[in-house]
């Protein structure tokens, strides 16, 4: 398994956190994530026509990687964003 946001092996990462069989997302783009999430908390965030790549979820605000490795891009939502930094301990 690899991460979807940055392509990564699973042997290669710190942590590497499965949503399914074929989404997962590392410790550093969660990291990262978080970073471009903080940086436009202040701005309003329109609905994506996009599913959160973690749950399904659609209809929400989205954040995406400007770089993602997969085709759709993957994305998260901040609620699943959220999960995963807890998950992380953070």
């Amino acid at each position: 398994m690899h991460c979807s946001d940055c392509g990564a092996d699973q042997a290669a990462v710190e942590r590497l956190i499965a949503a399914d069989a074929l989404y997962a997302v590392c410790a550093g783009c969660v990291a990262l994530l978080t970073e471009v999430e903080a940086a436009f908390s202040d701005e309003p965030r329109a609905a994506s026509p996009l599913a959160c790549t973690f749950c399904g979820g659609a209809g929400q605000p989205l954040i995406v990687p400007t770089e993602a490795y997969t085709e759709p891009p993957a994305a998260i939502c901040s609620g699943c964003l959220a999960q995963c930094r807890a998950a992380l301990g953070g």
